[in-house]
């Protein structure tokens, strides 16, 4: 179909808006907005004009001057029919968005004119005046990028990776494979990392109390170059600050970004969006149009879990009903904390379900 016109009703949730848009690849867009979602129109008009390549010019916003009162929704639309002009018959109208009444109104305004009236589900978008007619949209793919500009967000991609190639992927198999052995000593060498300046490369440990009760996880860190020994034998550096990233946690980032670009999932890490306050994503990828992000914890703090749960949850709601929350945890995860992430509706993968990863993400990728 060629479309000249696209109108959709803005609301909270963007996707439906927006993936149609690039499906018909309209001339021009009108975006319908209350008061309550002018900003979120605001945000759709910049991402179709940053996105897409559309001019400004070309897309519109109306103001509408009430959400919920059916008669002067109706008036409202039958103007904004009229100001399409003779090109109804190629005009698309998106009514998935908005309260009943506005959805109501502008169904009945436009199907009187003879436009095409559209509802979008589960990337299909079904023809509301054309008997049994859906539009399958699940080739119009979406980047991460995209998706957080739709909400309003700012979106960098701090770091591809950390640059241990075969190395770290072997360190990774070893932690993984003989996690029992590791767990407790890889708790104690992060409470020593962390009280390190962000730009200090060099450590030393406190005794050779400490160096024994660490020898095993030093060992495995110098056996695949993450960790070099020092100019004592208690003292030690790691090569540049992405070892010592990888080494403090982003083992895990780095596994799992691994596992996901195995199996052809487009997976980015090391994210970084920005609204009113920067947040760091540790990896993100996006399936069937549901944007999933990853936060990975290879740190041993059940009080830290319930912070990250609790934080992952309230950043959630900024990301609307398309975007699912995994937190992957090296060490296993107590009831409590799973019924608070059942609650969140936050996937957990912890300690020995690390090792099922496969089965996992076949079923929510299938």
């Amino acid at each position: 179909m060629n479309v000249s016109n696209y109108v959709v009703i803005v609301s909270a949730q963007m996707l439906p808006l927006y993936l149609p848009i690039k499906y018909f690849k309209p001339e021009r867009i009108t975006l319908l907005a209350s008061s309550q979602m002018k900003q979120n129109a605001l945000s759709l008009r910049k991402t179709i004009n940053t996105m897409l390549g559309y001019s400004i010019a070309n897309i519109q916003i109306i103001d509408l001057s009430d959400h919920f009162e059916y008669g002067k929704l109706y008036e409202e639309m039958i103007d904004i029919t009229a100001s399409v002009g003779d090109s109804l018959d190629s005009t698309v109208v998106n009514i998935t968005g908005g309260t009943k009444p506005m959805s109501l109104a502008c169904f009945e305004a436009f199907n009187a004119a003879n436009a095409n009236c559209i509802y979008y589900e589960n990337n299909r978008v079904q023809y509301l005046n054309r008997s049994g007619q859906i539009d399958d949209l699940s080739e119009m793919k979406m980047s991460p990028k995209e998706y957080f500009n739709l909400y309003g967000f700012s979106y960098l991609e701090k770091d591809k990776g950390y640059g241990l190639g075969e190395n770290g992927k072997h360190f990774i198999e070893e932690l993984l494979i003989n996690k029992i052995n590791y767990q407790s000593k890889l708790g104690e060498l992060y409470k020593i990392l962390s009280g390190l300046r962000e730009d200090q490369l060099i450590f030393s440990l406190a005794n050779h109390n400490q160096y024994n009760r660490l020898k095993q996880i030093i060992d495995l860190l110098i056996q695949f170059e993450v960790l070099q020994v020092g100019a004592t034998s208690l003292e030690f550096k790691f090569p540049n600050l992405k070892y010592k990233k990888f080494a403090f946690g982003g083992w895990l980032e780095q596994y799992l970004y691994n596992f996901l670009k195995d199996r052809g999932i487009a997976a980015v890490m090391n994210v970084e969006i920005t609204k009113e306050a920067k947040n760091e994503l540790d990896v993100v990828f996006i399936h069937n149009n549901n944007l999933y992000v990853i936060e990975c914890k290879s740190q041993l703090n059940d009080k830290k879990q319930n912070d990250d749960l609790y934080k992952l949850n309230a950043q959630h709601t900024n990301w609307g009903s398309f975007a699912k929350m995994i937190y992957v945890s090296f060490k296993e995860i107590d009831q409590a904390t799973r019924m608070r992430a059942s609650d969140y509706k936050i996937d957990l993968i912890d300690g020995n379900d690390i090792s099922r990863l496969s089965e996992y993400f076949n079923k929510i990728t299938k």
